[in-house]
């Protein structure tokens, strides 16, 4: 038995290796492709999709794979992370040829903004003008990253402020409130902060209109 399970993982490596790199070699960034190759080469896909037999992208609609061999996933193919509907796995070249293009350097900071099937969590509040400071200050010390604020849109009916953060994660995230003034370009913004909630005590802003809330978060 353990030596089958050591056969079939070499197996897989070999096609993993192969794959690895075509996938490099398609991205057509010559200075960058070992470590490509070596990215891919490192990274089971089998662990990033559902359980197989899988349903593959093609011009005429999906197909689907013989089995549940994991060996029919190291291709150049898009591939459905869900029964039904078009939500996939990317096409690996795509992303080969995206991070060939930007070319990270050891020491930087990467910042992927949809991470595919990441498990997320989400929590949605009402807030107001009154409340709105505390509750992202609540979220942000959960872990939460403000993802969208709307709906409403006034300080009689209020808005909707969600966080998302991943499954689990409740590491207290970096955030700032304001109140009446803007915050410090030097304190915040050239810190990595950012704008995400930004409310006015008048629904149509003018420059005589005073901002009541900021909220900034890295």
């Amino acid at each position: 038995m353990q030596a089958r399970l050591t056969d079939t993982r070499t197996r897989l490596q070999d096609f993993r290796s192969f794959y690895a790199h075509l996938i490099s070699s398609r991205a057509g960034v010559p200075e960058i492709k070992e470590r490509l190759a070596a990215a891919f080469d490192s990274t089971p896909r089998e662990r990033f999709v559902e359980r197989g037999p899988w349903r593959v992208l093609t011009p005429a609609g999906y197909i689907c794979t013989p089995s549940d061999d994991p060996a029919f996933l190291y291709q150049d193919i898009v591939v459905a992370l869900l029964a039904e509907g078009p939500i996939n796995n990317g096409e690996p070249s795509l992303h080969a040829t995206c991070l060939a293009h930007i070319d990270p350097q050891e020491g930087e900071t990467v910042i992927h903004i949809g991470a595919g099937t990441g498990h997320y969590e989400a929590s949605v509040a009402s807030v107001t003008l009154d409340t709105v400071a505390s509750v992202a200050q609540t979220m942000a010390s959960q872990g939460y990253v403000l993802t969208a604020f709307g709906a409403g849109g006034n300080p009689t009916f209020g808005w909707l402020l969600v966080g998302t953060r991943l499954q689990g994660s409740t590491a207290p995230r970096p955030i700032f409130v304001s109140t009446y003034y803007r915050p410090s370009d030097d304190l915040y913004y050239s810190k990595g902060y950012v704008d995400v909630v930004t409310i006015y005590d008048n629904p149509t802003p003018s420059p005589s209109t005073t901002t009541r809330i900021w909220i900034v978060e890295q």
